[in-house]
């Protein structure tokens, strides 16, 4: 996941607009929107800014952009299993709405995954 998809994830979570999101970070709304589509590489004051607003750590952004190809097998796993374990933390937290719950492919109530027919 890009650190723009994880930033519209967040601001999705928690029923934020770009509008509402982009002045809570001192940028205006069409450079958030291009940093959440990836047409803009956010600075690290704009990073530490959002984590900040999102009360999540810096290193959340940074994990979920991390590019598995260059590390070994056993760090693949860990990396893959920090984002997992990131994103759960994300939905299961209060106040998450049911549209970032079902993006995320969980059960709306019980924030538990769905289960297939």
């Amino acid at each position: 996941m890009k650190i723009g998809k994880t930033l519209r994830y967040l601001r999705t979570a928690k029923d934020i607009s770009q509008i509402e999101l982009a002045g809570a970070l001192g940028v205006t709304p069409s450079y958030l929107s291009l940093v959440e589509h990836g047409r803009r590489e956010p600075s690290l004051c704009f990073l530490k800014r959002a984590s900040q607003h999102f009360r999540m750590p810096l290193p959340f952004f940074l994990i979920q952009d991390t590019p598995l190809g260059k590390w070994k097998p056993g760090q693949q796993r860990l990396i893959r299993e920090i984002r997992h374990n990131l994103l759960q933390f994300i939905v299961s937290s209060e106040g998450t709405s049911k549209a970032a719950r079902k993006a995320e492919g969980l059960d709306e109530e019980r924030g538990r995954p769905r289960r297939r027919a």
